[in-house]
């Protein structure tokens, strides 16, 4: 009911507080006013509750200016009452349930028109605000959602107004573009990281008795953030250790698995192979995983190249051209199948004994027969040396040296038999033809011993040799005089 204004011929009364709150148990003050014309004379003033069937007697003041309380509100009512400035207010102590209702106040003058001028008010019994249903202990929100917190309240009147603090610090939600409230729910946008384990803490008021608080605390959940090494090196037979350093709220399960594999390697942070074999080398994936508030769940992964170093394996030595021509150049290879790293030096041996050269290729110019010889090599990293590989036998080939002839028996009697033999000291390979002279003509033989039957004067004379293989022939012989007696 709104304010009014009753105006009768002779008097008029106004309440400025239609409907009045107060607690139970507090004193309720109706600050009626009044007026009365001029010329008239005041009668009475009268005090009642309308809303009670019959209506309830309060309070009267008669012209004489003397209260009279009704008994049922002795040692409660009471009245503010002056006859020069018009004040006219009731005052009901230890106010109860039943004591809510419309309450009047009439005035009474002497005059033509003697009807009352009279104003109501309304009492209700005001319960202070109080929360209904708090916010939980821990208000959960992933990063850069929206968290939402309520403090839903009840009391009388059901006018509230909200306060809410971060911390100790009251939030302005009309000018803080991240907070916003609503009928007692509090938005917070987009909400960082940083906010996480803040307290936040509504008041609510209806301006009857003591606020309401409740407080909550903001976990602001993110999904895994992964590191771990982009590379780890290790030899082999020796421990790897691989650890991935992950950050996550809540806390993440965390696995390691080979790329290409299904099956998880390690169910912990830290990746760890004893013993490990080349064929562990690849990518290590670390997984980490966590369930947020919702029941979705959030992921990071990390990736680490493992490379396992092993010393190289047994080489085998290439020789190109073998066999060679001597003076010509020849090219030694030497070869590791599995080697990490690949080999960084080399070493040589030619018939056991050391040859100076750390390269993985030994090339020789202009080779000399000297040269020849089983060749062996081992590979080098910086885990270790490898097995010496099997002997490979280089060959140089050079033309027969400078014949010799040998002739038996010399001097040799008419008709016996004679042995002319061709030896050349050094041939590699070994002469696959002899020609022979005998007094500077030829002599049709091509073998490296001559025999000759039932020999003949006329056969003797000066006896030359030369030898041919592969390569070349060689320098003629001296000659030997064979005698036939």
């Amino acid at each position: 009911m709104g304010k009014k204004y009753l105006r009768q011929e002779g008097a008029t009364i106004t309440n400025n507080e239609p409907t009045y709150y107060v607690v139970a148990g507090g004193t309720a003050s109706f600050p009626w006013r009044y007026t009365v014309g001029s010329g008239e004379t005041f009668r009475r003033i009268n005090w009642r509750k309308t809303s009670s069937d019959p209506e309830v007697e309060i309070l009267e003041i008669e012209r004489s200016g003397n209260p009279y309380i009704y008994s049922a509100y002795v040692g409660r009512a009471t009245t503010t009452w002056t006859s020069t400035n018009g004040e006219a207010s009731l005052q009901l102590t230890g106010v109860t349930s039943a004591d809510v209702g419309v309450y009047t106040c009439s005035v009474t003058v002497d005059g033509i028109n003697s009807n009352p001028a009279e104003e109501s008010t309304q009492l209700i019994l005001a319960v202070p605000a109080s929360i209904t249903t708090p916010p939980p202990g821990t208000t959960r929100v992933k990063q850069g959602e929206s968290a939402t917190i309520s403090c839903p309240a009840e009391g009388t009147p059901d006018s509230f107004s909200y306060t809410w603090k971060e911390g100790t610090r009251v939030i302005d939600t009309g000018t803080e573009d991240q907070y916003s409230e609503n009928n007692g729910v509090l938005t917070i946008t987009n909400t960082p990281r940083s906010l996480h384990d803040t307290t936040y803490t509504c008041e609510v008021t209806n301006n009857v008795g003591m606020p309401d608080t409740a407080s909550t605390v903001l976990s602001v959940e993110y999904a895994p953030e992964v590191s771990a090494p982009s590379e780890e090196t290790v030899n082999e037979d020796e421990t790897l250790t691989v650890e991935c350093t992950v950050s996550a709220r809540p806390a993440a399960s965390v696995e390691w698995k080979k790329q290409g594999s299904t099956t998880a390697v390690s169910s912990t942070a830290q990746l760890s192979i004893p013993n490990i074999q080349r064929t562990a080398a690849g990518t290590y994936m670390c997984t980490a995983t966590n369930t947020f508030h919702d029941g979705s769940a959030g992921t990071g992964t990390a990736n680490t190249v493992v490379t396992v170093q092993y010393k190289p394996s047994q080489p085998t030595v290439d020789i190109t051209p073998n066999p060679v021509v001597e003076n010509q150049t020849v090219t030694l290879t030497c070869s590791s199948d599995e080697s990490v790293p690949p080999p960084t030096s080399y070493s040589w041996t030619r018939d056991g004994q050391s040859v100076s050269h750390s390269g993985g290729t030994l090339t020789i110019n202009n080779v000399q027969r000297g040269e020849a010889g089983q060749y062996r090599c081992t590979a080098t990293n910086v885990v270790g040396t490898s097995q010496e590989s099997g002997p490979v036998e280089l060959v140089v080939n050079y033309k027969p040296s400078q014949p010799t002839v040998e002739i038996t028996p010399n001097p040799v009697v008419e008709d016996q038999t004679v042995t002319l033999t061709c030896s050349s000291a050094s041939s590699v390979p070994a002469p696959t033809s002899y020609s022979w002279t005998r007094d500077g003509q030829s002599v049709s033989h091509s073998g490296g011993t001559l025999t000759i039957n039932n020999v003949q004067s006329g056969q003797a004379g000066q006896y030359r040799c030369t030898a041919t293989n592969v390569v070349g022939t060689s320098q003629e012989s001296g000659a030997v005089e064979l005698v036939v007696n």
